[in-house]
């Protein structure tokens, strides 16, 4: 996607009035303009992004395609994945623009990545517990060396200062 066929978009969508726009155009400009300036960070997420994007416009804008909305809900999931602050918000923002009028396939889509979630979470928290569970029985045979190690460091120390009592005593006696 070039930059020309991007700003057209943006442009297309712009020159609607703001009470003629559809919430999906409204979701469109939020999508691509913040898409844009991840395009100045990150090139080629950015272009793949863009292209994605403007595929689920054009094909929301002609009707060319039913399945825009599944199309757009796994795009804006995808982004939910991203490390950008930014782009998570934009795409959560999306969402709320585009939920009330979902198809099935899009609710379905939605309802898989929460249960794959979920699954991944279940998994994650089992796995975790189990590193946590060794790391726990290994802190503890530590702490038991430890002891072990202090009380006979202790022991040692208290006979050698019970010694040099008892040589100090011996010697005065003598």
């Amino acid at each position: 996607m070039n930059g020309e066929i991007f700003w057209s978009a943006i442009d297309e969508i712009e020159a609607k009035s703001p009470e003629s726009r559809s919430q999906e155009e409204w979701a469109f400009e939020l999508l691509f303009l913040h898409v844009g300036v991840l395009f100045f960070d990150e090139p080629e997420q950015g272009k793949a992004l863009l292209n994605d994007s403007f595929q689920c416009f054009e094909n929301q804008k002609t009707g060319k395609e039913d399945n825009w909305k599944s199309i757009l809900v796994d795009l804006l999931i995808s982004i939910m994945s991203y490390e950008s602050v930014m782009l998570r918000s934009t795409a959560s923002e999306c969402f709320k623009m585009v939920c009330n009028d979902l198809d099935e396939a899009a609710i379905e889509l939605i309802i898989l990545h929460v249960k794959l979630k979920r699954r991944m979470t279940q998994k994650m928290t089992l796995k975790m517990t189990r590193t946590l569970t060794k790391t726990m029985k290994k802190t503890i045979v530590t702490i038991s060396r430890m002891t072990l190690v202090t009380r006979k460091t202790v022991m040692y120390q208290w006979k050698k200062k019970t010694m040099r009592k008892m040589t100090k005593t011996m010697k005065k006696r003598t």
